[in-house]
């Protein structure tokens, strides 16, 4: 039986190991807004800091440039859980909404978990969604995500 609480904790202390550089990653993103379909920087930063702790990502996927994929394999197959990061922002405002802190939030909880793996009772995909503002054009990237099947084997998504 897994000890969730245990497990939490873990997870919690493996976010506290690499706040600073969470908060950094979250404070560039800030600094370096880009509109929806053009987050290139912001998805080759976040891969990149995947990359850095061990986890391997595919960008390009459902036929967006700037979406990506990462999956974390656990004990089993299921239940099988995504993280949503979001990480585009507002033509002329920047990240009102929060996306830098969205991204970065998920990427970290990618990290903690990719370190608890021998004890997940399922799998976790960090799936990266862009275009998210509704100010864009063509927004709404989960919408090509969905009809590509990235969800269909996913039991719940959280962000």
């Amino acid at each position: 039986m897994v000890d969730a609480q245990a497990l939490k904790t873990k997870a919690c202390a493996h976010v506290a190991e690499i706040a600073d550089e969470l908060m950094a990653a979250s404070d560039h993103l800030g600094q370096n807004p880009e509109i929806g379909h053009q987050e290139f920087a912001s998805v080759a930063f976040l891969t990149d800091l995947l990359r850095r702790h061990g986890i391997r990502s595919q960008v390009g996927v459902a036929n967006l440039a700037t979406a990506f994929q990462a999956e974390l394999p656990g004990q089993r197959p299921r239940p099988r859980i995504a993280i949503l990061a979001e990480y585009d922002a507002l033509p002329g405002v920047g990240h009102g909404c929060g996306h830098n802190i969205i991204g970065t939030s998920a990427v970290g909880a990618a990290i903690a978990l990719h370190r608890l793996l021998d004890a997940l009772p399922g799998t976790v995909v960090l799936l990266g969604t862009p275009c998210e503002e509704s100010t864009a054009e063509n927004a709404g990237g989960k919408v090509p995500m969905v009809e590509a099947g990235l969800f269909d084997d996913v039991d719940a998504a959280i962000m």
